[in-house]
């Protein structure tokens, strides 16, 4: 690990990448959903994106089940990978599981 990123984490901050999809076909509004769960967020989460390094999860927000950027996103290295592909899910939840330290990925 590189020392920004350890000097991030000493903050108790988790870095976390952000992905769209391409939105060509969306159910829901993703940007809107998205500043939910930023607004939650509140200081515990460094946003980043893919192209920067060091993160410790991903979130997906597809815009709908065809999970595009999923698909796109190819293999990368981190503890956890959170797909969202419709608003049902409250953000509070998706937050949570963002910020939880255990080891999985889920949808």
């Amino acid at each position: 690990m590189t020392e920004r990123f350890l000097k991030i984490n000493k903050g108790g901050r988790r870095r976390v990448a952000l992905k769209y999809c391409g939105g060509c076909d969306p159910v829901f509004d993703r940007v809107a959903y998205f500043r939910k769960i930023e607004s939650l967020s509140a200081n515990d989460i460094e946003w980043v994106t893919l192209d920067d390094p060091d993160y410790e999860a991903v979130l997906l927000i597809e815009g709908c089940d065809m999970a595009c950027a999923e698909k796109s996103i190819g293999s990368v290295i981190c503890d956890r990978i959170i797909s969202v592909r419709r608003d049902d899910s409250e953000p509070g939840d998706i937050l949570n599981k963002l910020l939880s330290r255990e080891e999985k990925n889920e949808d």
